[in-house]
């Protein structure tokens, strides 16, 4: 295995601790795996750490690749949890021995129950009280940071009762846990921590490998210095790269504690062998704004040549439909793979509809548009209309969105007989059983099918485009009336439906050829060259051109002020920017629906670096240049 003069010493040191702040696009891996290789040589064993199953799986993949089988038995891979859990149940005196790990639905519903016994609401904020209690180890519930408080600060009282109430709730969900004889997953790590503190060696191993050591927790940082006593501790990882503060990671703090503690060898990879220098540059100017961080040098390995853009839009559509001609023109270039990345899900979804039937996609971590109610609802009725012979429970779908309910469909379906759902609809009208409600669902489902000749299906363009335009208007007249949303959702549910009918319109061929295309893009196909995915979501992967869409001050940094949230939304944009190897573009409307943004405060500093990037002329978008 080949490494580079950055890689080689960490490789070959055997005798220390070592700690590696890696940058993104470093060839970390490359260096653990090889690390690995001559740790199994010599020979010692190793145990590999990470943060999930499939980081382990790949890991163990390539470590294992061109290991002997003795080797292998000497490399363990693992996430912290599953090694430390069979760790535990080989111990005489295993807390695990009498008790099952409850499932994470299972846990949440304990959870909740805990929470209302002791007169508290579940929602997110209370049931984040369990993830601090297991991922702090120094005041888990807060107590004594409220007792700190001055005597005339008026909310110490308020800040102690809290404190008091969350460790109340967790004891009685601990005290519950074992009445049932089943143990939460978040606490095995403390449980873990707790053995190691009284001298067992829970993981036997010459050297203890943790990867992404950014994301590492108070109770795991514990944990992996108690196993320093008898094993070497090598951790690779980048303090830029820490995003996941909402589950207590310690990210700078995990490295400067660490250093600290062990004095241990360190090592920096500064070169990057995935983007292109004018894409790091950029994000380089990003990240450098933050305070806490380790200051490391960012170097392209693949020189100049990169393509930088930032665009902004009159408003939302613009920039969907911009995008999209952009991202068809990256593959025609010969883009292997693009992303589209936003800050969260709802921006992924609101954009598939310009994407539909142009380009091909998948998507990871975010819901289909298409799969939402109103969407599915119309395109329930529209298979209806298309094929009425085979598709009749797309008009009991359109009943349903109106306020029919369950037992009154039995009902229809009972009548109907075996016929088609609408022939039965004069009966149905007569029977005892039905509502109101739904006598007026059926005379404005049976106007909307006069309306549209059914069931006789649409054959030519204007037709079919009539057709979904009168089952749009229609359904979002009858959820309108249905009285069960607010006029807030009903103008996003409104938006949704008029964006859907913009796309199938804008389609060619018949309604069930239409239908088939907007079914694929519901289908998340792995192979698919165009990847949707959160900022999150976009760790660990790269493509050859990334868009960051809706960089609007709205998403990014969004409500957060605090400098410790500021700065980790910096660093959340650090990532997402650098998974780019050749073309970044960097997207916001001023209009979003109603409201008006500015673009992301991060991105006002940009335009400074290297000179502004090319202009190109356009009537339906302009480049945001500044000076």
């Amino acid at each position: 295995m080949k490494l580079t003069p950055e890689q080689q010493p960490f490789a070959q040191e055997l005798n220390r601790h070592c700690m590696v702040v890696a940058i993104p696009g470093s060839g970390k891996s490359t260096a653990i795996v090889g690390k690995m290789h001559n740790i199994v040589v010599v020979p010692k064993s190793v145990i590999g750490v990470t943060f999930t199953r499939e980081a382990a799986e790949s890991l163990k993949r390539s470590a294992h690749k061109d290991m002997s089988r003795t080797q292998r038995h000497r490399c363990k891979v693992g996430t912290f949890h599953s090694l430390v859990i069979k760790a535990l149940k080989q111990l005489a005196d295993s807390p695990l021995a009498a008790r099952k790990i409850m499932r994470s639905g299972e846990a949440r519903i304990q959870r909740e129950k805990a929470l209302e016994a002791c007169g508290v609401e579940p929602n997110d904020e209370t049931l984040r009280w369990f993830e601090d209690a297991y991922t702090r180890v120094s005041d888990p519930f807060g107590l004594v940071e409220a007792q700190r408080l001055p005597a005339s600060d008026k909310g110490k009282r308020k800040a102690v009762a809290l404190a008091q109430k969350r460790r109340e709730v967790v004891d009685l969900y601990e005290e519950r846990l074992r009445a049932h004889g089943v143990f939460d997953l978040n606490r095995v790590l403390l449980t873990a921590l707790e053995y190691v503190k009284r001298g067992h060696r829970l993981l036997v191993a010459d050297h203890i490998l943790v990867d992404e050591f950014q994301d590492v927790d108070e109770v795991q940082l514990q944990l992996i210095l108690g196993l320093a006593q008898w094993s070497r501790i090598d951790v690779v990882g980048d303090d830029d790269q820490s995003i996941y503060r909402f589950r207590n990671a310690l990210g700078y703090r995990a490295f400067q504690t660490f250093k600290v503690a062990l004095r241990p060898k360190e090592m920096v990879f500064t070169v990057n062998f995935r983007c292109k220098q004018e894409i790091l540059d950029w994000a380089g100017a990003v990240i450098k704004k933050n305070q806490l961080r380790i200051t490391k040098e960012l170097n392209p390995d693949r020189g100049p040549g990169g393509t930088v853009r930032q665009i902004v839009f009159d408003v939302d559509g613009a920039e969907h439909g911009t995008v999209t001609k952009l991202i068809q023109q990256a593959l025609d270039r010969g883009a292997k793979t693009v992303a589209v990345i936003a800050r969260n899900r709802k921006s992924l979804v609101d954009i598939q509809p310009a994407l539909t039937g142009r380009v091909d996609f998948r998507r990871l971590a975010c819901n289909s548009f298409w799969d939402e109610n109103e969407c599915s609802i119309a395109l329930s009725v529209l298979r209806a209309i298309a094929e009425p012979d085979t598709h009749q429970i797309g008009l009991e779908h359109a009943l349903h969105a109106y306020g029919t309910h369950g037992s009154e469909l039995e009902v229809l379906r009972k009548l109907a007989a075996g016929r088609r759902v609408y022939m039965a609809f004069n009966e149905v009208q007569m029977h005892q059983a039905i509502s109101t409600r739904t006598r007026l669902a059926m005379d404005w489902l049976e106007g909307l099918l006069d309306a549209v000749s059914f069931p006789i299906p649409p054959r030519d363009n204007v037709t079919i485009d009539a057709v979904i335009d009168s089952v749009v208007q229609e359904l979002s007249a009858a959820l309108t009336e249905s009285g069960k949303f607010s006029n807030d959702w009903l103008r996003v549910i409104c938006s949704r439906l008029i964006a859907a009918k913009e796309t199938m319109t804008g389609l060619q061929g018949t309604l069930s050829q239409r239908l088939d295309v907007v079914d694929r893009a519901r289908r998340s196909r792995s192979d698919a060259p165009v990847t949707l995915t959160t900022m999150h979501g976009s760790k660990g992967l790269q493509f050859d051109e990334v868009f960051i869409i809706r960089a609007a001050q709205s998403s990014i940094p969004g409500r957060k002020r605090t400098p410790e949230e500021v700065e980790e939304e910096r660093r959340l944009l650090y990532v997402a920017m650098t998974r780019a190897r050749n073309s970044l573009t960097i997207s916001h409307a001023r209009r979003y629906g109603a409201s008006r943004y500015r673009e992301a405060e991060y991105m006002t500093m940009l335009l400074h670096v290297n000179g502004s990037p090319s202009e190109e002329a356009g009537s339906d978008y302009a480049w945001l240049l500044r000076t």
